[in-house]
C-alpha cells in the first residue's frame, strides 16, 4: 500500500465515524475515548476531533502533491470543516478547550468527573499544533495541570513541560520536566509510563 491509499484509507475510516447534527451544522464523533482514559465515552473528545480534522484533510495535501484525483476529497474537506472542537469558558472567565462535550472545570456545575489521568487537550498545542491563541493555550495548560492526577504517566508532564517553553515560562518547564524525569530509569534513563520506583 503506497502513502497515497493510506491517508486515503485513513479519512474513509474517520469520514464513517463522523455523525451529521439534525441541523447539518456539525459532524459529530461520539463515543470514544480520548489519551484521558479515565473518561469513556465521550462525543466530540477535543483531541480525537483535532487529529481527525487532520487526518481528513491529509488526502487533499498529499494527492496534490503526486498530481493524483480523488472525488472524495470534497467531502473529506467539508466533513473536516464541520467537524467541531469543544470550547469554554473557566469559572474565572478565561478560554479554554473542555476536553470533550459536557467536561466543566466548574465546581459549580455537573460533571462525572473533574480528575484527568493524563495529557489529553493539552496535546492540541504539542504535538498537534493546533492553531489558537496564546490565551487559550496558556489556560488549558494551566487548567488541566491543576487537574491532572499526580500519578500520571510520564509524557503528561514532558508535554506540559513544552507547552509552557512555548510560552516562554521556563521555571513552570523545569519543575515538569523534573518530574518527567523521576519517570526515567538507569542507567539508561529509560521512561516508565508510571514511576519507575514502582518497578524497583
Amino acid at each position: 500500500m503506497g502513502l497515497d491509499q493510506l491517508v486515503e484509507e485513513i479519512a474513509a475510516w474517520w469520514q464513517s465515524l463522523t455523525v451529521m447534527s439534525d441541523n447539518d451544522t456539525t459532524c459529530n464523533i461520539n463515543s470514544v475515548m480520548g489519551p484521558d482514559e479515565y473518561h469513556y465515552p465521550v462525543n466530540n473528545s477535543a483531541f480525537t476531533n483535532y487529529a481527525a480534522k487532520l487526518a481528513l484533510q491529509l488526502p487533499s495535501y498529499v494527492l496534490d502533491l503526486i498530481g493524483k484525483h480523488d472525488a472524495r476529497i470534497s467531502r473529506w474537506n467539508a466533513t473536516a470543516a464541520k467537524i467541531p472542537i469543544p470550547t469554554g469558558t473557566t469559572p474565572d472567565g478565561r478560554a479554554y478547550h473542555p476536553e470533550f462535550d459536557g467536561f466543566t472545570v466548574d465546581p459549580d456545575r455537573v460533571c462525572r468527573n473533574r480528575t484527568v489521568k493524563q495529557a489529553d487537550v493539552i496535546l492540541l498545542g504539542y504535538p498537534l499544533e493546533m492553531e489558537m491563541s496564546r490565551e487559550m493555550k496558556e489556560t488549558d495548560l494551566d487548567t488541566y495541570r491543576e487537574i491532572t492526577v499526580l500519578t500520571g504517566p510520564a509524557m503528561t508532564w514532558s508535554m506540559f513541560a513544552v507547552g509552557y517553553l512555548e510560552l516562554g515560562r521556563r521555571k513552570d518547564a523545569d519543575v515538569l520536566f523534573a518530574k518527567y524525569t523521576e519517570h526515567s530509569q538507569a542507567p539508561f534513563g529509560v521512561s516508565f509510563s508510571v514511576n519507575s520506583s514502582f518497578f524497583l
